[in-house]
């Protein structure tokens, strides 16, 4: 007790360091005001309570895991651990979670294997399109606030059992709704779920706001935004459209560097560096990252996070890196999900005596090259994709080249490509 009496809401809890997506990691400080903030206002818009269950498998060196490990500490709900990130999927159908908080790159695997599996049979991926077709109409309608007329609620109970069930039974069963940040979600991905019977709820904060400034909640949700500021969180929009924010939730200084810290405040603001609009009715939807616009030799910009999330849309493709920076056009690195990729191959009866070699054949490039085509439809012409490179190996956190949280390291990734990236300009 008295330790607790001597601890002062001020003090320093933690320290966490940002991703180093664009740069070095940098340490930010964070008081017992930012955690009691973010953890008492978050929790209570989903109407979290004692009796929910988790998985947990994100990281603790990342901010999203430890809002989650301080949210069960607050509210009591029961948290299970998953064995390991590869173990994930078996693991949510044996502790059945009630709500689930993830990065976007788990919610993108388990959509690209049931497209993988859906793919390998023209009747499967009949029947799957049709169910999904049904689940969009629902989506559609209640997103509008519109009455489902009886014969369509039939006709999605029937797609339901017949299908989309099994889709919900991947996530336990009874999976209330699931949260998603760190990263942006492809709104194609979250509706496509809902669709199918799972509500993914994306969110929107950065490590220096103590994760979640901004989210959709169970009652209140709209796709291709991040919902609408938690608690004291005010926002506004700069000139330039960087989203600033003033909170509690935003932390007291980045650790023994002040002019770091002095670049992101403007007052009581906070510079998230990131560009947004704010929708009719509240919402804030992000459109770029300030730092990773690419600028054309033409003087176009690109968002490459959006082609990125495009690529990824397809079963084949684990990982994409975009670049273009003062150059005439866009190329691509990727890599391929080898499970997938094998699967295709048994599919299509192609050879092969280890999946590396594979990702490097001329049948494997066409079919990537048909992608791309695909992709690049519905894109402006100076942000379409013009070469691509498949590496043979995918990014791994191990290497350096992903953050705990499985998104890219842009900047070391770029360095460490180079050569690769600039033959695609030869």
């Amino acid at each position: 007790e008295k330790l607790c009496a001597s601890i002062k809401n001020t003090d320093t809890a933690t320290l966490l360091y940002t991703s180093g997506t664009t740069g070095t990691p940098k340490g930010v400080v964070i008081t017992h005001t930012q955690i009691i903030s973010e953890v008492a206002e978050a929790f209570t818009m989903f109407g979290v309570d004692d009796k929910d269950v988790s998985l947990s498998f994100l990281p603790y060196a990342h901010v999203f895991g430890r809002i989650e490990h301080w949210g069960h500490a607050y509210m009591g709900f029961t948290m299970a651990y998953a064995e390991s990130i590869e173990k994930v999927r078996i693991n949510l159908t044996e502790v059945r979670p009630t709500f689930l908080l993830s990065v976007p790159r788990i919610y993108e695997k388990i959509y690209s294997a049931i497209g993988s599996q859906v793919d390998s049979s023209p009747l499967k991926k009949k029947m799957f399109d049709w169910a999904v077709g049904v689940g969009r109409q629902i989506t559609d309608l209640k997103l509008t606030h519109q009455t489902i007329p009886l014969d369509l609620l039939a006709t999605y109970e029937v797609a339901k059992r017949l299908v989309l069930s099994k889709v919900t039974s991947a996530f336990g069963g009874r999976l209330r709704f699931a949260v998603s940040g760190g990263a942006p979600l492809a709104q194609d991905i979250s509706s496509f779920f809902h669709a199918a019977g799972v509500l993914i709820l994306e969110g929107y904060g950065l490590t220096e706001t103590t994760a979640a400034i901004t989210v959709n909640t169970p009652f209140n949700y709209k796709f291709g935004s991040v919902g609408r500021p938690i608690g004291d969180t005010e926002l506004k929009i700069a000139a330039d459209g960087e989203v600033l924010v003033r909170s509690h939730k935003v932390m007291k200084e980045y650790y023994n560097n002040p002019e770091a810290t002095a670049e992101v405040f403007s007052g009581e603001w906070f510079h998230t560096g990131d560009i947004g609009i704010i929708l009719q009715g509240g919402d804030l939807k992000i459109t770029d990252r300030k730092k990773d616009l690419i600028k054309t030799a033409g003087g176009k910009y690109v968002a490459p996070q959006k082609l990125e999330g495009l690529l990824k849309l397809h079963p084949l493709i684990s990982q994409a890196l975009i670049s273009g920076d003062q150059k005439k056009y866009i190329v691509a690195v990727l890599t391929l999900d080898s499970e997938a990729l094998q699967k295709l191959a048994k599919t299509e009866n192609e050879n092969f005596t280890d999946w590396k070699q594979l990702a490097q054949s001329p049948w494997i490039q066409d079919k990537v090259r048909d992608l791309i085509a695909e992709t690049n439809a519905g894109l402006a012409s100076w942000e379409s994709i013009k070469r691509f490179l498949i590496l043979p190996t995918e990014f791994t956190v191990e290497s350096g080249e992903l953050t705990p949280s499985l998104k890219l390291k842009r900047k070391f990734l770029t360095q460490k490509l180079h050569t690769e990236i600039e033959s695609l300009y030869n």
